[in-house]
């Protein structure tokens, strides 16, 4: 019920995502995983894939709290999964875009 209720919010072309639906439905069950892959090949595009990739890429602290730079580096790393595809891979990444006092006290503690 929520992902009709999703999907007519969405306004997608009801005949084609019946079509996929009904066909993945056969095979396996719908996970959001699936949905979100679908949604983003339809309605968003490669170039801004590619620029929330990049700033993720990019994201340093900088003058944000570790609370906000926490937000948007998770915000930020959906875009960019194969970059932090392990649990490992990705709090290696969220400790080296801290800021440099922090940085150290953490490698020291770890």
């Amino acid at each position: 019920m929520k992902a009709s209720c999703l999907l007519a919010h969405f306004h997608f072309p009801t005949f084609k995502f019946q079509q996929i639906w009904k066909f993945e439905a056969i095979e396996e069950r719908i996970t959001w995983d699936f949905f979100q892959a679908e949604f983003r090949k339809k309605y968003i595009s490669q170039r801004f894939i590619d620029q929330k990739r990049k700033e993720f890429l990019e994201l340093k602290q900088g003058r944000l709290s570790i609370t906000e730079y926490e937000r948007e580096f998770v915000r930020l790393s959906q875009y960019a999964r194969e970059c932090v595809s392990t649990e490992a891979t990705m709090c290696k990444r969220f400790i080296e875009g801290l800021n440099e006092d922090i940085n150290f006290w953490l490698e020291y503690l770890i």
